[in-house]
């Protein structure tokens, strides 16, 4: 599903200049039609966000925990956030001060975050302004 979604991406944008890294095969469960929207939404920011950088970088991979649990993370080297801005960057509407000369309406993340609650997961986000490679990152619960 990723690699589509990155396959997608760099047929659509024309000056795509990313360097996208998969490290490893994600393997989620779950509902492919609802999975899809968030990971593509996950990608936009990305690629949005980091677009400003000279060498803009993605990073998508996965870890274990300490409790066993399957952590999907995401990381560009974009503009970043307050780590203030952490949890309300997931509430419709939300536009962090950084993030207000890009387009969006606000509700990417807001999606997302109801779409993994529904698969019994958590997203969150950590990060700071300048940050290399402030992540993403989803887990669901066994």
């Amino acid at each position: 599903m990723i690699n589509t979604l990155v396959a997608d991406f760099r047929l659509t944008f024309l000056n795509f200049k990313h360097e996208i890294i998969l490290e490893k095969e994600i393997d989620l469960m779950g509902n492919k039609e609802l999975l899809i929207p968030v990971f593509n939404n996950l990608l936009i920011n990305a690629l949005k966000f980091s677009s400003v950088n000279a060498k803009p970088q993605i990073i998508i991979s996965s870890f274990t925990n300490s409790n066993n649990r399957e952590i999907v993370y995401i990381k560009d080297n974009g503009i970043g956030f307050e780590e203030s801005e952490s949890k309300s960057i997931f509430l419709p509407y939300h536009r962090t001060p950084l993030s207000g000369t890009f387009d969006g309406q606000g509700l990417g993340l807001a999606t997302a975050q109801q779409i993994i609650r529904a698969h019994n997961g958590r997203i969150w986000a950590e990060g700071k302004p300048g940050l290399e490679l402030p992540f993403i990152s989803i887990y669901q619960k066994m």
